[in-house]
């Protein structure tokens, strides 16, 4: 079958009949609109003569399916493919001698992202054709084309809580194709589509990294050693804007000092808070601030109950544990409003706070949870000057509760900041309760390690 005067379009043909009413499987995608010079270049076929198949002898040309060959094929008239940029391998076609002398089949493969077709090049007595392999495809006789005209994301820190979420997430849907960056691609070539070498400490990396991206996805690790919070993300920054991208999500964190009056110095919060302006000012098409909130995996991380002088399991924090000022949330689902804000720019793309946020709770009532599911841990408020020489790092968590205490996590009423994030990420975020039910240790097992 093959439909006729029908441009831009592909069509079935079975064998030689001709049937006017065949059916339009898919019409090319305008992502395909590229330079097709280099996309078909015949040079010898099996029998030694030379063949240039360029774009000029595929013009207008009708599609040849040689007697034999009873699968059905997918012809091309008059397309966008003939400018299209697409890559091609050599092969040569089963069942067919390898000397043609009037009939030469070129088999090929047009690569487009995640679209795989079989094709062939076909010169009759100098009448060049294309044609399409369709029984390669589909035995039950149906084309199926993947969009091609996905858009790119590049995610930083792709093997990060934060960077993995985002991975995850952008996988689930299908207008997005995922670049996750990382130091060791070799380790992790199965991340996304894509995955590409990147260093935010190296910033000749991120030009490539960011190349034909729409958009980008930044999180930057304060507590790495030797790290510039400011001066990677001010790199990142620029480099995004510089490849052209559309849409900048930046991972930041509430500003506490212009909360507090400057009363509060919290820098792995403040220093997230200082690069906003910098994204603001880039000039991107969109941006988007998602707020990361107090992991859940804190506190089976490195805030997990302790054994306590008294013979207890549980907390000793310098934070009264009545007063509800804690953001919580399960960091996996962060991915959720970043995939959201990439498909929904007009309504989170032009500067939006989307904090993440499944419970907003006291210590007590953390406590309490836990205890009601079977566990048996203790709190215990102790001064932050005790607290602080606790460990190296443990005067700035001592400070950063203090913050909680008196202005919460976020800082501000931010309910109206959380419906929305609900909405863009599709789905209301995990409560404490049903996340600690999960990942929370048996209680037995759990007073056993302790002892």
């Amino acid at each position: 079958m093959f439909a006729k005067n029908r441009r831009d379009q592909f069509f079935a043909f079975r064998r030689e009949r001709y049937d006017a009413d065949a059916p339009i499987f898919r019409t090319l995608d305008a992502a395909y609109e590229a330079s097709f010079d280099e996309a078909v270049d015949g040079g010898a076929d099996g029998a030694g003569r030379q063949m240039h198949l360029w774009a000029d002898r595929i013009y207008w040309r009708r599609p040849f399916v040689q007697k034999g060959f009873e699968d059905p094929e997918v012809g091309v008239v008059y397309s966008r493919l003939r400018k299209s940029r697409i890559e091609i391998f050599r092969g040569r076609m089963k069942g067919l001698a390898q000397h043609q002398p009037t009939v030469n089949r070129v088999p090929r493969v047009l690569v487009h992202g995640k679209t795989i077709l079989p094709l062939c090049i076909t010169d009759v007595q100098k009448n060049v054709s294309i044609s399409i392999d369709l029984a390669s495809i589909d035995i039950g006789r149906y084309l199926t084309m993947e969009r091609t005209n996905k858009k790119l994301i590049a995610v930083v820190g792709a093997t990060g809580q934060q960077g993995g979420a985002v991975v995850r997430a952008l996988q689930t849907y299908t207008q997005f194709k995922v670049r996750a960056l990382t130091r060791n691609p070799a380790k992790h070539s199965e991340l996304g589509d894509e995955v590409v070498q990147a260093d935010l400490s190296s910033p000749e990396t991120l030009t490539a990294a960011f190349e034909g991206a729409h958009g980008v996805f930044l999180v930057t690790n304060v507590w790495e050693k030797g790290a510039d919070e400011v001066e990677q993300a001010t790199a990142a920054v620029r480099a995004a804007k510089d490849a052209g991208v559309k849409h900048f999500v930046w991972s930041t964190l509430p500003d506490v000092e212009a909360i507090s009056g400057g009363k509060f110095h919290v820098p792995h919060f403040t220093g997230k808070a200082k690069v906003d302006r910098i994204v603001k000012e880039a000039g991107f098409a969109n941006h988007t601030f998602v707020i990361a909130p107090f992991y859940y995996q804190n506190l089976i991380g490195v805030l997990a109950p302790q054994k306590q002088p008294d013979g207890s399991v549980g907390w000793a924090l310098p934070l009264d544990p009545n007063v509800r000022s804690i953001h919580m949330g399960d960091i996996t689902e962060l991915g959720n409003i970043v995939a959201g804000a990439f498909a929904h720019p007009d309504q989170a793309g032009h500067g939006e706070y989307l904090p993440l946020v499944g419970d907003f709770m006291g210590f007590n009532e953390i406590i309490d949870t836990l205890n009601r599911q079977g566990h048996n841990f203790s709190f215990n408020q102790v001064p932050k000057e005790v607290f602080a020489g606790l460990f190296p790092g443990a005067a700035e968590i001592a400070e950063m509760f203090h913050y909680f205490q008196a202005h919460t996590y976020l800082g501000s009423d931010s309910r109206d900041q959380v419906a929305l994030a609900n909405k863009i990420a599709g789905r209301q975020p995990t409560k404490f309760a049903a996340w600690a039910r999960v990942n929370f240790q048996d209680p037995k097992n759990a007073h056993s390690a302790a002892l």
